[in-house]
């Protein structure tokens, strides 16, 4: 693909006049997606979009694409080493994936100078570079749409009212409040989410901290003002839909077992069967040992992903409570279960265990859990109290 001005810009050599008057028929707008039904669409998209009308050039810079191909992507993934890279597409293909995906677009034409252009060509054609063009992605600082906000930002010849604005917001927002805006309906999606984020994204976030989301970002791009000392514009010259939402292509219609087994119903009905298992050992008198390795071996390999995130380069999980609740050292009491002999340590660390329980119940008021946690945590500190007491018979 040819991409004329796009690769011939040269940030270091003259602009000429007629450069300069050819930016005329040029146009960037921001562009904004709505969300998909895939986890990783969640929460939309942004990308910019580069017309001229003198070559007929219409083409979509993202900064969002990323391959699960890529070598030990799930790993990368967890610890925040992932890569993603900058791609440019014709505007035409990029609007048909996103209609097959019936997802809304919408797009704000950008008021910029000639001057302002083209110094943003000369930043696209520097990104574009083979050396240049990967990156290194953080979810909620160095996203595709954060990516796409800097750019415009640091590439701007006028001054802007944005730091203004970032001074005078006082709203109680948070990183997890921003994510549960778009994942409230996908409740296995949030338990996730939620599980991995730990204390710090429970903290309250600034203005442009908040961009790390697409449509957060579409609304702020309307309150930007620019001024070059005579005259002052709106940054957004005009907004309009170039898709609407197709719900006939959404997948959302569509019911499964998932939507209605939601973390709280299944937690809910571990914490009768818990019920049910101990009054059958009191009742009977003998140990259904089976039932604790199951839980045991669950909560610890849960507890083991959340100890690996301590390690991760994302922000906000490495201080996360729950690992009080889904405890790795859970798995080393596995064999201790099994193994009769083995049970005086483990009539120890159901006490250890309860302590880590009530701890973890204190600190819900540090941090937000995910979905049906403390019913969770009631089950198995109800559970611990109960192997302290009573010595029943194994069966």
């Amino acid at each position: 693909m040819v991409i004329s001005l796009l690769f011939t810009a040269n940030a270091e050599a003259q602009v000429s006049d007629s450069v300069l008057t050819h930016m005329d028929s040029v146009r960037f707008s921001l562009i904004t997606c709505g969300p998909g039904e895939e986890i990783y669409s969640l929460y939309g998209h942004t990308a910019l979009r580069y017309q001229d009308f003198g070559t007929g050039e219409d083409l979509v810079i993202n900064y969002g694409i990323f391959s699960f191909q890529q070598k030990f992507f799930i790993l990368r993934f967890m610890f925040g080493i992932t890569d993603y890279q900058m791609d440019i597409e014709p505007f035409l293909m990029f609007r048909a994936q996103y209609a097959a995906e019936g997802r809304w677009v919408k797009e704000q034409t950008l008021n910029l100078t000639r001057q302002e252009k083209w110094i943003i060509l000369n930043a696209l054609a520097l990104n574009s570079r083979p050396e240049n063009r990967i990156y290194r992605y953080n979810y909620f600082y160095n996203n595709c749409t954060t990516k796409v906000r800097d750019l415009i930002f640091a590439n701007l010849s006028r001054t802007t009212n944005y730091s203004t604005l970032c001074n005078n917001t006082h709203e109680d927002v948070t990183f997890r409040s921003s994510i549960h805006q778009w994942n409230e309906n996908h409740r296995w999606s949030r338990f996730g989410k939620d599980l991995l984020l730990g204390v710090l994204a429970d903290k309250q976030i600034s203005y442009a901290d908040r961009e790390f989301l697409p449509d957060t970002l579409r609304k702020d791009f309307d309150e930007i003002k620019v001024s070059d000392g005579k005259t002052t514009q709106n940054l957004v010259s005009s907004t309009h839909y170039l898709l609407k939402a197709d719900n006939r292509n959404s997948a959302s219609d569509t019911s499964s077992i998932w939507d209605t087994l939601t973390p709280t119903v299944l937690f809910a009905i571990f914490l009768v069967l818990t019920f049910i298992v101990c009054a059958i050992e009191y009742k009977c008198n003998k140990k259904l040992w089976f039932f604790d390795l199951v839980w045991l071996t669950l909560s610890g390999l849960a507890g083991l992903a959340l100890f690996i995130m301590i390690f991760s380069k994302h922000p906000t999980v490495s201080l996360n409570l729950q690992i009080l609740l889904l405890n790795p050292i859970n798995l080393f009491m596995v064999y201790k279960v099994c193994v009769a002999e083995r049970q005086h340590i483990a009539h120890r660390y159901w006490k250890i265990y309860a302590v880590f329980l009530i701890i973890f119940l204190a600190g819900g008021i540090f941090q937000h859990y995910a979905e049906g946690m403390y019913l969770l945590a009631l089950s198995l500190l109800i559970r611990s109290i109960f192997n302290c007491k009573y010595q029943v018979q194994r069966a």
